[in-house]
């Protein structure tokens, strides 16, 4: 269920969007940088939401059943990610993914199907919680993931090149209006002292 709404069903669709993009050389470098990080990412959601669940004394199945809520959502987050820029059918990919979810946490026989039994309502806001701080380690790991990528440019400079980005002050300074000095006429009209 998880990997169809998350990996497969998507998947069969991205792959027959066009686009005009250009095939770029570290194909497998970018693909690892975000899989690594976002499967541990998701796999420790999912952990801590059967963990929450296993807390409370609720049976096996229920704990199952809030584990894959938190697989699922989180894996969403993790496609509206990788295939930003979202565009419109983009999102509506992604509704159309967490509906299908929906539907089956919804309907008695899919459920008996794939052994889900609706946790309590404890749990429900468990799960949205783990998934909402899922959402902000992402976020930061995309911040992080973007200072981080810049790094190795950055540290890779001379002094004198990193020193090439600052030519613009010099202008920027010529266009600032001068000071009167002491003497002048202008200095004595704006100094009601003298």
């Amino acid at each position: 269920l998880v990997g169809t709404v998350t990996i497969g069903a998507p998947a069969f669709f991205l792959a027959l969007a066009p686009s005009r993009k250009r095939a770029r050389t570290g194909f497998i470098g970018r693909v690892l940088r975000f899989a690594i990080p976002a499967g541990i990412l998701s796999g420790a959601a999912t952990f801590l939401g059967y963990g929450l669940a296993v807390s409370e004394d609720v049976p096996v199945i229920e704990a199952r059943t809030m584990a894959t809520i938190v697989l699922a959502a989180v894996g969403l987050l993790v496609l509206a990610v990788a295939i930003r820029p979202l565009q419109t059918w983009h999102k509506w990919l992604i509704g159309a993914m967490a509906a299908i979810l929906l539907v089956v946490l919804a309907s008695p026989g899919w459920r008996t199907f794939f052994e889900l039994d609706l946790p309590s309502a404890v749990l429900v806001f468990a799960a949205i919680g783990v998934v909402g701080l899922a959402a902000a380690v992402l976020a930061f790991g995309l911040q992080v993931s973007g200072w981080i990528e810049n790094l190795p440019d950055w540290l890779s400079r001379t002094p004198l090149e990193a020193s090439e980005q600052w030519t613009w002050l010099p202008e920027r300074l010529r266009r600032v209006p001068a000071q009167p000095s002491e003497g002048s006429e202008s200095s004595k009209t704006l100094n009601p002292s003298s």
